[in-house]
């Protein structure tokens, strides 16, 4: 496709996303990872993400924001909550394990931009990732408590 037709596509997934959300609201990972596919076609040169990943192992070490901790609790806390369970005795569905996780992935979003601060937009962007994943593994016949906690 030429430049100008790729642009143009991206030009209308980029105003659908933002019509089907109004004006109150980032836009989603899932509707922002099509776009950047579509628009970045060159993969970085391998020497040049070595580098990048070096540095950032060696000079980031972000650390949570208060609405980032706040977010990832919210979500923690109502996975814990026994509405989420299948039975009044069963085990709750998240564990420590998958908030430790959770922050580790957010801290780890923040660092692939090399940022001193996990953002709240970092742990929204982890928990819609851990979410859907936790969906597709639902829906090809497993199920929720399996694909929390495994």
């Amino acid at each position: 496709q030429p430049a100008a037709a790729r642009t143009g596509t991206a030009e209308e997934a980029v105003e659908q996303c933002l019509s089907d959300l109004g004006d109150d609201g980032p836009v989603p990972m899932r509707l922002r990872l099509p776009w950047v596919a579509e628009t970045k076609k060159e993969s970085l040169p391998a020497g040049l993400l070595r580098d990048y990943i070096a540095y950032a192992r060696q000079y980031c070490n972000p650390k949570l924001t208060q609405g980032a901790a706040e977010i990832l609790h919210s979500h923690y806390t109502s996975l814990r909550n026994p509405t989420h369970r299948h039975s009044a005795d069963s085990s709750p569905i998240a564990t420590t394990r998958q908030l430790e996780a959770l922050i580790r992935l957010s801290q780890a979003r923040a660092k692939s931009c090399l940022r001193d601060y996990v953002l709240k937009e970092d742990a929204e962007d982890v928990l819609e990732l851990a979410l859907e994943s936790m969906r597709q593994v639902t829906v090809d016949g497993g199920s929720a408590s399996t694909a929390v906690s495994g």
